[in-house]
Order: structure tokens, then C-alpha cells, then sequence
């Protein structure tokens, strides 16, 4: 939607749980527990909807369904593995585009801000400081992501939203899939 652009990427993960759980609870409540398969399907189909036009949102939609059905997979990454993955996908960006296609000013001093924030250790391996120019574009779904898990403080600005825009519309593929990668790894490392 233009009027809200990534109104679903800024969604915050524990709103979602208790989005999810409470309608689920309801649906139980209304129909009982003979039909909690049903409603899991139901359920999952509305979110394979959303993950069709938003591919990022896969591991939310992943941990969702572990939320309401335990006998699913929760969604995780171990550190390691993450920023291996995520190393490759910088890697490929790179070798993607010409030095001259890559946005880079947009709300860099608000990212740096709320980067030099986060965690020292989580930040160590979510975020790039090799890249100069193209920082940016590397970190800003990652610092995305784990705004809406509770690990970074990224208000979601108009200079944000715009800046945002900018960089997932330079490799939407990218943006999706460092989205994603960044919540199953988190995903994983909260006991919740």
C-alpha cells in the first residue's frame, strides 16, 4: 500500500504473537478444540497471503504458526550460520551493481544513530562498517528487522519510511531476504 509503506516490515513481532494467539484463542473458544487443525490452516493461509507479497515476512509468519501449533519448527538461525548467510548476500549485492547505482545519504545519520545503539555483540555481527557508501543499503533491512524484534529503536519516521523505500526499492530481493535472515536468526535466540 503506498499510503503505508512497510506498515507489515515494521510490524513488531510480539504484537503479531498476541495478534495471532488472541484470535486463535477466540476461534477455539467459538468453534472448540476439534477444530483447531481447520483453524490453523485457515490461519496460515491468511499469512501465506501476506508472505506471497512480502517475502521478508516468512519467518514471522514461520514463528506465528510455532505460536499456535507447537508441533511446528521454530524458526532459527544460529549466529554463525547467520552471518555467514548474510555475508553472502552482501557479497552477491556487490558483485551486482556498479559503484555508481547505489543509494546512500538517505536518513544516514538517524541509521548510524540507532545502529551505534544496538547491543555491541548483536550489532558485531548483524551490521557492516566495511562498505561505506554502501552501508546503507546493507544495513537497513537488518536494522529493520530487528527493530520490530525489540533489539534496535528505529521509530519509523517519514525520513525513515522514505530512506527505506529507497533502499529496498535499489534490490527489493536483497531487502527480503536480510529481513528474513535477520528474524529467524533472532527468532532463535529468544525463548519465547
Amino acid at each position: 500500500n503506498p499510503t503505508f509503506p512497510f506498515l507489515w516490515h515494521s510490524l513488531k513481532a510480539r504484537d503479531a504473537i498476541a495478534v495471532i494467539n488472541a484470535f486463535y484463542d477466540s476461534r477455539i473458544e467459538e468453534y472448540g478444540t476439534d477444530f483447531s487443525g481447520i483453524i490453523c490452516d485457515q490461519i496460515e493461509s491468511k499469512l501465506d497471503d501476506l508472505v506471497t507479497r512480502y517475502h521478508g515476512l516468512q519467518s514471522l509468519k514461520n514463528l506465528l504458526m510455532y505460536k499456535i501449533d507447537s508441533s511446528r519448527d521454530k524458526p532459527s538461525l544460529n549466529p554463525a550460520a547467520y552471518k555467514q548467510q548474510l555475508f553472502d548476500l552482501r557479497n552477491a549485492l556487490n558483485n551486482q551493481y556498479d559503484e555508481s547505482h547505489w543509494p546512500c545519504a538517505f536518513a544516514d545519520l538517524i541509521l548510524n544513530n540507532v545502529i551505534n545503539s544496538v547491543n555491541e555483540q548483536l550489532s558485531g555481527f548483524c551490521f557492516t562498517t566495511k562498505n561505506l557508501y554502501r552501508n546503507n543499503v546493507m544495513n537497513a533491512p537488518v536494522l529493520l528487522a530487528l527493530s520490530t524484534c525489540g533489539s534496535a529503536s528505529l521509530r519509523v519516521t517519514p525520513e525513515v519510511v522514505h530512506a527505506m523505500r529507497q533502499y529496498k526499492s535499489f534490490d527489493p530481493d536483497y531487502f527480503e531476504q536480510a529481513f528474513a535472515l535477520t528474524h529467524q536468526m533472532i527468532f532463535g535466540l529468544v525463548n519465547s
